[in-house]
């Protein structure tokens, strides 16, 4: 669902989505990955760089999931 908001445009909403998510299955990789695209859309990278580093510890044989860590920690330095 966060995905169909961030497409519309609804940042907020989406990042709802995202939370509600994440709240609903802790150890989904996915819901923490779709979390960091809607926080880093939101300018928020500190916040998306912690989201894509748990979305990484939960699936680490997901390199779309690293590689968005390493986009993200490159962002930061």
């Amino acid at each position: 669902m966060s995905d169909i908001a961030m497409r519309r445009g609804d940042l907020v909403v989406a990042r709802d989505y995202a939370e509600q998510a994440i709240a609903a299955n802790p150890l989904d990789a996915n819901s923490h990955n779709n979390a960091a695209t809607v926080l880093l859309a939101g300018g928020d990278v500190a916040q998306a760089t912690m989201a894509a580093r748990r979305a990484s510890d939960l699936a680490p044989q997901q390199l779309e999931f690293a590689r968005r860590l390493d986009y993200l920690n490159a962002m930061a330095e």
